[in-house]
């Protein structure tokens, strides 16, 4: 097909390498790349004619599109689509085309292999001492944290159980219940909260033994004698001696139990589980001593923590009027209610179920597969 002269002379304009014997737009295309190169070649002789990208000047240039005037019938919009040649550039072509496949895993290694190799030795040493210990994946003094963990759950239970016995809510309660014995020396009900108390807050608070010992009656005699506040210090000793203890056994507990939910799976819960058992049966055994003889068990007791010797008193001092034998036997009833409670929850809370069984075998099984990973 021959191209119309009205085409060829707008082609002419745009540039005169292209002659009138320019047929079709292949040939256009081709006379407008030919002068690009030539002209590139004529102001910079060391260009080769090319971009680096893949692309021709030509394109690179960015240059518009000449704008053809032919007519606008179908037939002839038809046969310039047929003409016409895209232009697209190389990186669009390379775009276009399938993707290349992925490397493959031994290229993946050997690409590693190089990147390791260009590491010193100290990163070298670092890298392999951090792997062995990810293959490992065993954490230190496991067996010694388990039971730092395990003898936590009895002694706070205990603590926890013994403050909320000598509370002034607890006093409240029991001086205000029927059964109660009254004081045959003269102490109401409201005399009783206001001196009980005292002695309550005296065994946990930093106070010097002038607490206790300045307080006097309405007779303006000293209300406890010094022997009593020499008791109530050495009570007061031991109360502070146990909220040391159970302070720290909460820390270590927690920092024991630091990642070994993630790198022992179950052994937390089974820590829990044998120590809730064991305050379980301490429980168990002096509940049995206490119902079997009371007398020995208290006096026993106070014999093991009150060595001194300065623990018994006569029916008329303050201490008994205030905390006569009958406020002991509910303190210990309710003191093991509370222990109970604590048992039963903690036991519902680590009880091994099959499901809690499962959890834990499909979490180590997790840890495995990534220890062989690392390792392999």
């Amino acid at each position: 097909m021959t191209t119309p002269p009205q085409r060829r002379n707008e082609w002419a304009k745009l540039s005169p390498a292209i002659s009138h014997k320019v047929a079709n737009a292949d040939e256009l295309l081709s006379a407008r790349r030919q002068e690009t190169q030539e002209k590139d070649k004529t102001s910079n002789p060391s260009n080769t004619g090319t971009v680096h990208n893949g692309t021709t000047p030509w394109a690179s240039q960015k240059q518009p599109s000449p704008v053809l005037h032919t007519n606008t019938t179908p037939e002839s919009h038809n046969q310039q689509e047929q003409h016409t040649v895209p232009t697209t550039s190389a990186a669009e072509e390379t775009a276009t085309t399938p993707e290349q496949p992925l490397a493959t895993q031994e290229e993946q290694h050997s690409t590693r292999r190089a990147a390791r190799a260009e590491e010193n030795p100290e990163q070298q040493q670092k890298r392999l001492s951090t792997r062995e210990t990810a293959v490992e994946d065993k954490p230190k003094l496991l067996g010694l944290r388990a039971t730092l963990i395990g003898l936590s759950v009895p002694l706070l239970t205990f603590f926890l159980s013994l403050k909320l016995v000598a509370s002034s809510t607890f006093l409240w309660i029991e001086y205000h219940r029927a059964a109660f014995p009254k004081d045959r020396y003269g102490f109401d009900t409201q005399d009783r909260l206001t001196y009980g108390n005292y002695g309550l807050d005296y065994i946990f608070n930093l106070a010097p033994a002038s607490y206790l010992s300045s307080i006097k009656n309405l007779e303006g005699k000293k209300l406890f004698l010094d022997s009593e506040v020499q008791h109530m210090t050495d009570v007061k000793h031991l109360m502070l001696t146990l909220t040391v203890l159970a302070i720290m056994s909460i820390i270590s507990a927690l920092l024991c139990a630091r990642t070994l939910s993630l790198r022992a799976p179950g052994i937390i819960r089974r820590s829990i589980w044998y120590g809730n058992l064991a305050t379980a049966l301490i429980l168990a055994v002096l509940a049995i001593i206490a119902i079997t003889g009371w007398d020995t068990f208290f006096t026993q007791f106070h014999h093991i923590f009150f060595p001194q010797g300065n623990w018994q008193f006569r029916e008329s001092d303050t201490l008994i009027r205030l905390y006569p034998p009958q406020f002991w036997v509910d303190a210990a009833l309710v003191f093991c209610t509370l222990c109970l409670s604590t048992i039963a929850v903690l036991a519902a809370i680590t009880w091994p179920t099959t499901y809690r069984k499962i959890q834990e075998e499909k979490r180590k099984q997790e840890r495995q597969e990534l220890r062989q990973k690392l390792a392999g």
